[in-house]
């Protein structure tokens, strides 16, 4: 009889009777041959591994693994990005949004998962460098796939209100002053002149209200100041603020209209903030009416005195605060706030008439008139 030699370990016989070495079976990819003379495999390779063929130990190392280990040749632990369950022929890579740096993995459940504002689309991912990040206007949960999910699951749509930012993991709301109309955006609007967004998350801007005007990115509307009014929505500076009408007053600030006329006896040029106004230096005339005029209730100019008449104070809302002039004197134009001048000597001017001129009335024969005379002097006896 010859002498029997074992099959190695890494092989097994199938059957009995075997002449050669070479008839032994290389061990089964995903099983190993744990010593010689086996007929059978010893079993599984253990997870963490993977075995192509020829695998003696069930937690093989480097055994016939080939320089170039693209195609996984030989028995090896499991290599980074992949994971390889109990008796594996070869290494399964992570699935898309997943990615493992880590070597031996059992099982799919320890890859990692694309961390939140990223996703990973390819397989066998090995480094987080690897996943790109979500695009602008999209929130990635962790573990996506797509760079714009949508579906609730992997992600979803950034909401109006909202900006997303390339890779956020949550959406930012737009700040008072900006807005966003439509999903999906990865920055906010600045609000345009003519609107306000008051509010945090705004979706639309709001149109300035009358009485104020709003430059961009108003978050409050500005009121316009006190003498000036604004009469429309939409405005965009303090130039549409405009200053009240003469006659009348607009009182304290965002006036969208006149509070009512100003005041009989005082006269509002423009721009009064009260009902008797003061003097400023845009509006002088701003204040009681000047002497020589009167001002009725809401007048857009002061109307004179007639000739004949004149006014020495200020204030005074109808014409029964023109004077008719003195006696002996004449009041020759409109406007007057004195008497023009004295009568000529040989003239007089009777009380209560408006003397227009200084030689109205001629002295008569008989009488003496001299300068400023209100009525004729009777002449001396003998004279």
């Amino acid at each position: 009889m010859g002498t029997e030699h074992p099959c190695a370990k890494g092989t097994f016989g199938l059957r009995p009777g075997l002449a050669h070495e070479s008839s032994c079976v290389p061990c089964s990819p995903s099983m190993h041959c744990a010593s010689a003379g086996l007929s059978i495999p010893t079993g599984p390779c253990h997870p963490g591994y993977y075995c192509t063929g020829s695998a003696f130990s069930p937690t093989p190392v480097k055994h016939l693994v080939e320089f170039d280990n693209a195609t996984f040749t030989g028995n090896d632990v499991c290599p980074i990005g992949h994971y390889c369950p109990e008796g594996s022929k070869h290494p399964w890579p992570c699935p898309q949004g997943s990615y493992s740096h880590t070597m031996g993995l059992a099982s799919e459940g320890q890859c990692q998962r694309c961390p939140h504002g990223y996703y990973c689309n390819q397989l066998g991912l090995t480094d987080l460098s690897q996943a790109q990040l979500c695009d602008p206007g999209y929130v990635c949960h962790a573990g996506s796939t797509v760079p714009r999910p949508s579906d609730g699951i992997q992600g979803y749509v950034c909401p109006r209100g909202f900006r997303c930012p390339a890779g956020i993991i949550r959406e930012i709301a737009c700040k008072a002053g900006t807005y966003n109309a439509f999903p999906g955006a990865g920055i906010c609007l600045p609000c345009p002149a003519g609107t306000v967004c008051g509010n945090s998350s705004a979706v639309e801007p709001t149109v300035c209200p009358k009485g104020y005007y709003c430059s961009s990115r108003t978050t409050f509307p500005l009121p316009c100041p006190e003498g000036t009014c604004n009469a429309l929505n939409g405005a965009a500076s303090a130039a549409v603020c405009l200053s009240c009408p003469a006659g009348l007053y607009c009182q304290g600030m965002a006036n969208s209209e006149p509070d009512g006329p100003c005041v009989g006896g005082y006269y509002c040029q423009g721009g009064a903030s009260s009902p008797t106004p003061q003097s400023n230096l845009a509006f002088p005339m701003n204040g009681p009416c000047a002497a020589g005029y009167y001002c009725p209730t809401g007048t857009k100019s002061p109307i004179a005195c007639p000739k004949g008449t004149f006014k020495n104070i200020t204030g005074g809302d109808s014409l029964e605060f023109c004077t008719p002039c003195y006696p002996g004197y004449y009041c020759a134009n409109k406007g007057l706030s004195q008497p023009s001048g004295l009568r000529f000597a040989g003239f007089y001017c009777p009380g209560n008439h408006s003397s227009v001129n200084p030689n109205a009335f001629s002295c008569p024969r008989g009488y003496f008139c001299s300068e400023g005379s209100g009525s004729p002097i009777p002449c001396p006896a003998g004279k």
